[in-house]
């Protein structure tokens, strides 16, 4: 069955739900538009600008200074490059990021439901441009693609298209209005569709 075709909105929904937590074939990361941007609560979205501290990796424990500050990420890479022999300047930046900045995010936004996501994503994938991205998987010149489609001249009978968003030092979140919706899309053999990520662009 090709990619390019005609999707409905339960086509997409449908595919989203398949996707869900299901490892990329290209980076074997798990799907996540759903827990990330689609039904994450507003609470949980506040809590994405947060950075989450894992424990060290061995032989790079966290360092302090006698204050109790956290060292800048200049100290680190040298102390851990200083006892770590092998270990590059890029690892040791990569750790300190890893550790220290972790999977937080500068602002995080959310589809309003699963229906408006669903409505968005069938637009976007039966969109010349879509439809010009999957064609790719269909000849395998690609394995995973990515589709941005602008809802400006979409109509929508509330309006303008909002989604929740929240931002750094605006972590309560708050309606915004969004231009375009971003895709990435798998190719998962033989011939399954795989959404790795699906989310509102301001």
């Amino acid at each position: 069955m090709p990619f390019a075709k005609n999707y409905t909105k339960d086509d997409v929904i449908a595919l989203l739900v398949e996707s869900e937590g299901r490892l990329s074939p290209v980076t074997h990361q798990p799907g996540h538009a759903l827990a990330m941007h689609v039904t994450i609560g507003d609470h949980q979205l506040s809590d994405r600008l947060i950075a989450t501290m894992p424990p060290p990796i061995p032989g790079r424990p966290i360092l302090v200074d006698p204050s109790g500050k956290v060292v800048d990420k200049a100290m680190h890479r040298e102390i851990w490059k200083e006892t770590n022999p092998g270990l590059n300047s890029k690892s040791a930046n990569a750790d300190f990021d890893r550790i220290f900045v972790g999977d937080s995010v500068g602002k995080a936004g959310a589809f309003m439901d699963l229906q408006q996501a669903g409505v968005l994503g069938k637009f976007a994938m039966n969109s010349p441009g879509g439809q010009s991205e999957l064609a790719k998987l269909d000849a395998r010149t690609a394995d995973r693609v990515t589709i941005e489609y602008s809802v400006a001249n979409l109509h929508n009978v509330d309006g303008e298209w909002k989604m929740r968003y929240v931002e750094k030092n605006s972590d309560i979140a708050s309606l915004k209005i969004f231009t375009k919706v971003f895709l990435l899309l798998d190719r998962l053999d033989p011939d399954k569709l795989h959404i790795q990520t699906f989310f509102p662009v301001a």
